[in-house]
Order: structure tokens, then sequence, then C-alpha cells
């Protein structure tokens, strides 16, 4: 598989691995028809043998649902290799350094990414990043309230897997390799994995200042054909918030979760036939 640091391929062949094991019987021909391709045409880009403009690697960002970093990258990546400019992919492989210096790859693969379904393993990772983080299997315990024994295993799993390391120093810090959990292609793991941060959003309810939250909460009428748009504006917002706290000069103190939950409170009722 190209790596990602190198070719916009990588994205399409990690997409349709996810979407393999998340469902045995999806084909590479079904995953052409989901992003407006032939089969051909889709096993010639997979197999290297052609490339996409930089318009279509834009059509399949969109239907990828890509996060903003991720779409930036992609569409950095076909333009650094196919635009008919020298410029623009001169231009185009300078933003590649800065995209890849701002993020961190994803490197676990869809047949492993099953074993950090746990609402704990992302806030490790996180909590590793915090100035007063102590390097101890107790000190996460204590401060994300787990068992001891849940705790040094998810420790030991994170270390294996890269996700977090020791510095030359000695100090854990987060690894060069990231994960996301994306829903739209959910398996019941998945959905295990939102559950847990529901109960924890139920939880703070009762057990957190509410200085220290934010949970509220907005019922409205929409169109069904409306749903995807507002699925975007959602995913703008996220992204937005987590841009902005990322950009702060001042050191974050604390792992916090921002959940958005939009979903149907009524449900089609079929009209009876007049009498």
């Amino acid at each position: 598989m190209p790596d990602s640091h190198q070719d916009f391929r990588h994205f399409l062949h990690r997409e349709l691995e996810l979407r393999q094991t998340a469902n045995p019987l999806y084909s590479a021909r079904t995953f052409a028809a989901d992003l407006g391709l032939s089969p051909q045409m889709l096993s010639q880009i997979l197999r290297g043998v052609n490339g996409i403009s930089v318009q279509k690697a834009l059509e399949i960002s969109n239907k990828l649902t890509f996060e903003q970093n991720e779409k930036e990258l992609f569409i950095a990546l076909v333009e650094s290799k196919h635009h008919r400019h020298f410029a623009v992919r001169k231009k185009a492989q300078e933003k590649i350094k800065v995209l890849l210096l701002n993020q961190k790859m994803e490197s676990v693969s869809a047949k492993d990414y099953r074993q950090f379904l746990d609402w704990h393993y992302n806030a490790i990772i996180l909590l590793v990043e915090t100035p007063s983080f102590v390097p101890s299997v107790s000190y996460i315990a204590n401060s994300l309230g787990l068992k001891y024994s849940v705790a040094k295993s998810a420790v030991n799993k994170l270390f294996k897997a890269g996700l977090i390391r020791k510095d030359s120093d000695g100090i854990w810090v987060r690894g060069k390799s990231n994960y996301a959990i994306k829903g739209g292609h959910e398996t019941p793991e998945i959905r295990n994995y939102y559950s847990q941060y529901i109960e924890k959003a139920k939880l703070s309810i009762s057990q957190t200042p509410i200085d220290d939250r934010d949970i509220s909460m907005s019922l409205m009428t929409i169109h069904k054909d409306d749903l995807k748009e507002v699925k975007v504006e959602i995913e703008k917002f996220r992204q937005f918030v987590m841009q902005k706290m990322s950009s702060k000069t001042t050191p974050a103190d604390h792992v916090y979760s921002l959940g958005i939950q939009f979903f149907p409170i009524s449900k089609p009722v079929p009209k009876r036939r007049a009498k």
C-alpha cells in the first residue's frame, strides 16, 4: 500500500480496507460506484496506472467525508503529482510538508483498530500531552477513573502500537501515529464506542460542576433531504473548536470530550387509507 506521506492512493486503499472490514461483502466495484468511478478506472488508479484531477480529488474527498486536514492533504498530494503547472506542484509539495508537521498520521490498520475502541485509549493519548502529566499507570488510572489493571493494559497496547512512546530523555510523549474513529460505516464496536462517551456525558450531568461543562440541546423540525447539510455543518463546527483550542498558546491542562448528537425524535407514520 502506498505510504500516505507520498501518495494520495493511501487514503483510497485505507478507506476500502476499512469498509471491507466493517462489511466483508463490500466490494471494490461498490467502492468505485460510491466514488463516482468505473471499476476499471478505480483499479487503474489504485495500481498507479492513472492519476486523478484536482477536481476529481475534491469530489472524492467530499464523498468520503474526510476530516478537514485529511481533505487538504489528499488534494495537495494529487496536486503535487498531477497538476499540469510546475509552480502549483511545487506549492503543493510545500503545503504537504506543513500538513505533515501539523498532524499525526494514521498508521493503525483496519484489522487492528478495533482493539482501541474503548473511550479511555484516546483519553490516555491526549492526557500524555498535558503539562501536569505524570508517567505512571497509577496517575492515568486516578486521572481517568480507571481500574489499575485496565489502565496498565491500555498503556501496554498504546506503547506497542506506537501511539505513545518514550523520547530520548525517557519522557512519555504522543507517538508519531494516530488513529481516527469515524461513524460513516458503523460496526457494533463503533456504536459501543460512541455509547461509552454518551454514558460519560450522562455521568457528567450529576458529577461535574456546571461551570466546568456545557450540556445543551435544541429541538427543531427539518426536511430529511437537509440531513446531509446539517452533518456537514456539525463537522465544520467540531473542527473549528478543535483547531481553535489547539492554536492556543497556553498549554492545555485537561482532557475534554466534545460530543454532538443529532438524531430523529419522531418517526414516519404510514397514512391510513380513508374508509
